[in-house]
């Protein structure tokens, strides 16, 4: 990767003190997880209320294979009917069941490239290695022609990417590649993590992109959807918002956790001429249950219109 020397220094500049640079800001600000210390409230009201507690960790543990169409009229023929496998938030050190759930689900499953976009583990560091060999695991049951590809959340650190990348897994960080697809070039673009580690380097990449190409950009959150648009994205995939993991309503979640880009929290979404999805996510963060909001991994689907 271009710069990575750089990238490398300003992350664990951040990491090592516990600093966040938010999408768009400058400014860097002390890393408090508000939702951590907020989440314990439901978490102890909801263990009084045992019965209710247990319905939502069981929801939690439905992880679902959803299949989704996007509809482009401007996607090349080349790239009509491409099966893209998208998961997010596995958040493994929290959930070592998910690799036998989603092992199940992929059985027989076809796809032609697997997008990652972030939050491999919950713990930023000092990961045992049974939580590398669980995301392994997941990894070598991932069959597809185009390969494997990844970005880092802002739960995942230079250590992670560091020992996930031994893997069978290509992570891009502020880069940009071309994968031939039928004799057309597909344009990815993998930044980093824009919830916290917002840098110079993430505009710089997208500002580089003057491809005409269809291009997919991985993030791990949906903060930087208009700036995305403004550079020629004609995909965006991320996650990180877990789609509320607790929703009144299918409408209306109690958490977002994200500053912009608030309405494109869960789901297909388009601005303007760009398509986005935001996953749900696999696991669960701090809570283990969900309501209104089931676990996932997608398999989305690029149609130039809709199939009759």
């Amino acid at each position: 990767m271009k710069n990575f020397s750089k990238w490398k220094s300003n992350r664990l500049n951040l990491e090592q003190n516990e600093l966040k640079c938010s999408a768009l800001e400058s400014n860097k600000q002390k890393n408090i997880d508000l939702f951590k210390y907020v989440a314990i409230i439901p978490k102890i009201i909801i263990k009084f209320l045992y019965p209710l507690y247990l319905i939502g960790k069981k929801n939690a543990h439905n992880i679902i294979l959803k299949e989704k169409h996007i509809i482009d009229s401007n996607l090349p023929t080349s790239l009509e009917g491409l099966r893209i496998l998208h998961i997010s938030d596995l958040h493994l050190d929290e959930r070592e069941d998910l690799v036998e759930s989603i092992s199940k689900l992929l059985e027989e499953q076809e796809y032609d490239i697997c997008f990652f976009t972030g939050d491999y583990f919950s713990k930023v560091r000092n990961h045992k290695e049974e939580d590398y060999q669980n995301f392994n695991s997941i990894i070598s049951k991932i069959k597809c022609k185009l390969g494997i590809y990844g970005v880092l959340g802002n739960h995942d650190s230079v250590e992670t990417f560091e020992n996930l990348s031994k893997f069978k897994i290509k992570f891009l960080n502020n880069e940009c590649l071309k994968i031939t697809i039928n004799s057309y070039p597909l344009n990815v673009i993998g930044l980093d993590d824009v919830h916290y580690f917002y840098s110079d380097q993430v505009k710089a990449t997208l500002d580089e992109n003057k491809s005409d190409d269809f291009t997919i950009l991985l993030v791990h959150s949906p903060e930087i959807y208009d700036l995305a648009q403004k550079n020629k994205v004609n995909l965006y995939l991320c996650g990180h918002t877990h789609g509320g993991q607790v929703r009144l309503t299918q409408k209306f979640p109690v958490f977002r956790r994200i500053k912009r880009g608030r309405k494109y929290f869960s789901g297909l979404w388009i601005f303007k001429n760009m398509h986005g999805h935001t996953s749900d996510g696999a696991g669960t963060s701090t809570l283990d249950i969900r309501f209104n909001c089931d676990p996932e991994i997608s398999i989305i689907i690029l149609n130039k219109s809709k199939i009759k």
